[in-house]
């Protein structure tokens, strides 16, 4: 990207966040424009990344993503950092809280 593009979507993003130009912007406010330029470039490369493992389909990827869920001794349960909770779940069901 040009330093002439680059400034450009400084300017566009600061005046969407902030409605002032990225000059007047305090350094927190200029770290946070960076974020959100950082974020959208590492977002669309990882949008990307997952198409091309699913055979150009994003959203197979995404549903993929979502009908995987959490897995066994994840922070679903709340318990992961507290190994004899943990025992306290079955091994179908992370769900299965004990009754008090």
């Amino acid at each position: 990207m040009a330093d002439e593009d680059r400034q450009q979507l400084r300017e566009e993003i600061a005046q969407e966040k902030y409605g002032k130009p990225f000059e007047e912007l305090d350094s927190d406010e200029k770290m946070s424009v960076g974020g959100t330029i950082g974020g959208r470039r590492g977002g669309e490369a990882r949008k990307k990344q997952m198409a091309e493992e699913h055979g150009g389909d994003v959203h197979a990827a995404y549903s993929e993503m979502g009908s995987t869920g959490a897995k066994k001794g994840g922070y679903s349960t709340g318990y992961a950092h507290d190994p004899e909770k943990q025992k306290e779940f079955d091994a179908n069901d992370n769900a299965n809280f004990p009754e008090k």
